[in-house]
């Protein structure tokens, strides 16, 4: 377990909804807070989030005086609750798309709005209950309000409307925290956002349309990393068969490193199997069987091909990697189930271990979803490290999981900060004891 000086060396709130004062050191990337429920930790961790992620309009809901981090560099940046205020002065707006905005939307949800937009993750604009809330007040479709919200940054940014203390606390943050974030809140905090839009979505529908939203996200990661293989496959096979044709022409040379890699039958049967009807079942199996017998190596024209396809196997191997990672931490974790990844037909499936009947990922449990979700987001999406804010993980894991869950995630070599907040003691009965703190600690009353 890899464990290393935090880039955070100080956060603290001042004057926390009027009554308290919270200031939390950060020795470590890995940093857990336990407190009961009530105490203000779920608080805590948005207002660090927030803070990080540049989501000002989020955090100027939040009720304090002050708010600063300190970077272990010794760079600091703090903000008043004035500074996160936009300067709107409409007589400084000139007639155009803002107005056309204000006329739909509060002035807080277009913030917001571009907020998101400025931040440059065109995934998390679009998957904002705000970015839905603009489509179905202004009647307008995905691609023309995204044309808009350009138009409405065009249009402000001159105006400065941030401020020169946000600009510049944007700018050492994305310096000193050079991470992709994930947040991860409770589904209380889900209904909470939805309801802040005036929804009126029962609690049970709420519920699974999050769920339903994220597991779709799943599937889109197993198809998105799956395609990449085969799409890699063939613009390979058509690659070598260019190839061909000059060593053809020239004389084909097959070095000793190309007769080496014939040894691979595995990977070559792999990537046979991966081109697909480019070569027909009947020459797969007859070139396996000159593979198996050595017989290939009397072939210099097959054996230039099939080395040159090992290559491709050999190109291919990170994302064959994450999803083997992927698939053996998951069944880890799953008991009557498990992931299976099929390299030949390079598919990803959810399975029964008693008759490998497929499983709909939908009907999976909240805690198998869970499991599936997260850890889908860390193997099967590209990153340069993450740094993972993550509310109350206990909820629907078993006290096993609990246990284990926290450790799995700073293992996996692409967590580069993690910051927790936990009522459950199983959450850091692990390695991660000595990094656990009680929220009360960091606490001083007014």
């Amino acid at each position: 377990m890899t464990i290393s000086n935090s880039p955070i060396q100080r956060f603290s709130i001042t004057n926390l909804h009027g009554e308290r004062n919270v200031v939390i050191d950060f020795a470590n990337t890995v940093k857990i807070l336990i407190a009961e429920n009530g105490a203000g930790k779920t608080t805590v961790l948005n207002a660090l989030y927030n803070l990080i992620a540049g989501n000002f309009n989020k955090l100027r809901k939040t009720n304090f005086s002050q708010i600063s981090v300190t970077f272990s560099s010794g760079r600091e940046i703090f903000l008043t609750q004035e500074d996160l205020r936009w300067k709107v002065n409409d007589a400084q707006i000139p007639p155009g798309i803002f107005q056309h905005f204000k006329a739909f939307l509060p002035l807080e949800h277009i913030q917001e709005i571009y907020d998101l937009f400025c931040q440059g993750n065109r995934s998390v604009l679009k998957a904002s209950p705000y970015f839905a809330e603009a489509r179905k007040r202004m009647n307008v479709d995905e691609a023309n309000l995204i044309s808009w919200i350009e138009i409405l940054v065009r249009e402000l940014s001159p105006l400065n409307l941030q401020g020169q203390r946000l600009i510049e606390a944007r700018s050492v943050i994305q310096e000193e925290f050079p991470f992709d974030l994930i947040y991860l809140p409770t589904y209380r905090r889900i209904e909470e956002d939805l309801r802040n839009l005036g929804e009126t979505i029962p609690d049970r529908g709420i519920d699974r349309n999050f769920i339903q939203f994220g597991m779709s996200d799943v599937t889109a990661r197993f198809n998105e990393i799956t395609s990449e293989i085969k799409n890699s496959s063939i613009r390979w096979f058509a690659r070598v068969n260019g190839q061909m044709l000059t060593q053809l022409i020239t004389g084909v040379n097959v070095d000793d490193d190309m007769r080496n890699s014939l040894s691979s039958a595995e990977a070559l049967r792999i990537v046979l199997d991966r081109v697909g009807d480019n070569v027909s079942p009947e020459n797969k199996q007859h070139i396996m069987s000159l593979i198996h017998n050595r017989r290939i190596l009397d072939n210099a024209s097959l054996s230039y091909f099939m080395a040159n396809l090992v290559k491709v196997y050999e190109q291919q191997k990170e994302n064959d990697s994450a999803i083997k990672k992927f698939t053996a931490i998951c069944n880890m974790y799953l008991v009557d189930k498990e992931v299976v990844y099929n390299e030949s037909s390079v598919e990803i499936d959810i399975v029964r271990k008693k008759n490998k009947a497929s499983v709909m990922i939908e009907t999976l449990s909240s805690g198998e979803k869970q499991i599936i979700s997260l850890f889908s987001r860390l193997f099967l999406e590209k990153h340069r490290s993450v740094a993972i804010f993550f509310d109350e993980p206990e909820l629907s894991l078993s006290l096993e999981w609990q246990k284990n869950l926290l450790p799995h995630i700073v293992q996996s070599g692409i967590c580069g900060f993690l910051f927790c907040t936990t009522h459950s003691p199983f959450i850091f009965q692990n390695d991660l004891r000595p990094y656990t703190s009680d929220l009360v600690e960091y606490i001083t009353e007014l």
